[in-house]
């Protein structure tokens, strides 16, 4: 689609963990122009899926935002790796105070154990950074901040490569109505330890997207 089209031309742009592909059309008037967009915006529709989360949307927080307040639910987060940064995308959309709770920086394994209900057996057998801790950060925010639902995340930022992983090792963990999922993230290997950072937090955000599409399936019958 991209080799063949010349009006519309599609043109990728690659950055911060994720893609937009830019739909441009040449006509007499802007209707016209807008029209010829439209087939080649519905062919990479039906193509991408739900990884297609936005056509003309600011960002994926806005797009999250907009999901939690039509099923109109509350989050809460709970980070390691991230730093707070998944609070703050959400955060960063105007009126996220209808559906956010609360954030948690649970950095040091006391801290996990005290604020998020991490157990010390969780810690010792799998450590801070692994699906079984995700899981147990997610469950316990869930539980201590009174939210409907809860996102987790947890990794190695880098750049050394620690026992429980390389850098840009992830995971992330919903805890919420549908029940706890919890996944090893995919992120493109690096030791730049911002770009991890940076990257483990659209990941993280895009998991909470997902199980929110599924929630809003769900009650939809």
């Amino acid at each position: 689609l991209l080799k063949n089209s010349l009006n519309p031309t599609i043109a990728p742009y690659a950055g911060g963990g994720e893609t937009v592909l830019r739909v441009t059309a040449k006509a007499a008037t802007r209707e016209e122009a807008y029209a010829l967009t439209v087939p080649a915006v519905e062919h990479i529709a039906r193509e991408c899926g739900d990884d297609l989360y936005a056509v003309d949307k600011d960002s994926m927080e806005q797009v999250v935002c907009e999901l939690l307040r039509e099923l109109g639910l509350r989050v809460a987060t709970c980070e390691s790796i991230t730093g707070g940064g998944l609070a703050r995308r959400i955060t960063d959309v105007p009126g996220a105070s209808d559906v956010f709770e609360c954030g948690l920086v649970t950095y040091s394994d006391r801290m996990k154990y005290r604020l998020a209900d991490v157990s010390l057996e969780t810690l010792r057998a799998h450590s801070a950074i692994s699906l079984e801790a995700a899981i147990e950060m997610a469950e316990g925010t869930l539980k201590q901040s009174g939210a409907d639902l809860a996102v987790s995340v947890t990794g190695v930022a880098g750049p050394e490569t620690l026992p429980q992983g390389e850098p840009g090792t992830v995971y992330a963990a919903v805890a919420g109505p549908l029940g706890t999922r919890a996944a090893k993230l995919t992120l493109l290997r690096s030791n730049d330890r911002d770009r991890n950072r940076i990257n483990a937090t659209g990941k993280a955000l895009d998991y909470l997207r997902f199980y929110l599409l599924d929630l809003q399936r769900s009650k939809r019958g």
